[in-house]
């Protein structure tokens, strides 16, 4: 009976330990950066681009660093300048900043991710989003045709 008793204690206290470390990791893990409205705009020329929105639930800012899809021979990062009269679309380096409880909206006319050498009549892509806390962030997202937006 002592032996059963000692097993049984022991056993609770492993399960207990165990639950107490799983809760413990799962608090300190970072909350992970979520998507919104995630659509692939493309024009005949193979060429398009992608617009999201990204919604950082933590503490801290994070940044989207770069985005592949197997679909897109090159996926840059860039936004729309206006100086003056002027409008240019300019490569973004150093990332896209998503503030700590706060969003980032990818839009036409401003920040979005370029896309180039499309593979053809595709109707939904696959996309990798790095950003440098959250990690790898994967997306599916639904293509339409540029020339009915305009």
């Amino acid at each position: 009976m002592r032996l059963a008793t000692t097993l049984a204690l022991t056993a609770l206290a492993l399960t207990q330990t165990g639950c107490a470390r799983r809760a413990e990791a799962s608090a300190t893990m970072p909350l992970t950066v979520s998507v919104e409205s995630p659509v692939a705009s493309v024009l005949p020329s193979h060429v398009g681009a992608l617009y999201l929105r990204l919604i950082n639930p933590s503490d801290d800012d994070d940044r989207l660093v770069s985005v592949e899809s197997p679909s897109a021979q090159d996926a840059q990062l860039h936004d729309v300048v206006h100086t003056g009269d002027l409008v240019a679309m300019r490569p973004v380096t150093d990332g896209f900043l998503v503030p700590p409880h706060g969003t980032l909206t990818l839009a036409r006319g401003g920040k979005h991710v370029m896309l180039f050498g499309l593979t053809p009549a595709v109707t939904r892509m696959t996309f990798t989003l790095h950003f440098e806390r959250a990690g790898a962030v994967v997306v599916d997202a639904p293509v339409r045709s540029a020339m009915d937006e305009e």
